[in-house]
């Protein structure tokens, strides 16, 4: 990019199958033996559990020759999964959606400046957009 900067991008594709979950069933369902059975819920683990992800990552680093300097970092991400907050615990399928750690954009930038003496000064900026909320449908 120059003598004096730097750009780097990255993309990720990540996919899991067979992922672990964990679903809760009235015990009188039959679906997971457990040895206290007889009221109440039974917790069962399977692998039953779907992840994808799409991130895109962006660094940039400028170093200028007086001693300044400048960096910064997006991120841009798209992860679906059906792991977390189980609804239906007969069908996982009903809770594919938006994973509970996908943010849709985090950026930072920063840098530092040389002051006279042996000081400098290193603004910071933190900026995330778009963290899942979760929002339950009662009808039906």
């Amino acid at each position: 990019m120059g003598k004096y900067a730097s750009l780097s991008v990255t993309y990720l594709n990540a996919r899991g199958e067979h992922q672990f979950l964990t679903r809760v069933f009235p015990s009188t369902a039959g679906i997971c033996p457990s040895p206290s059975s007889s009221v109440g819920y039974v917790q069962c683990s399977q692998s039953e559990g779907v992840f994808r992800q799409n991130q895109i990552n962006t660094n940039i680093n400028i170093r200028m020759p007086k001693g300044a300097t400048v960096f910064g970092y997006y991120s841009a991400n798209w992860a679906y999964s059906n792991l977390s907050g189980i609804t239906n615990p007969y069908n996982s399928a009903t809770d594919y959606g938006r994973a509970g750690f996908s943010v849709r954009s985090r950026m930072t930038i920063g840098g530092s400046i040389p002051l006279p003496f042996p000081d400098h000064s290193q603004p910071d900026d933190l900026c995330t957009v778009g963290q899942p909320v979760q929002h339950l449908d009662r009808r039906g």
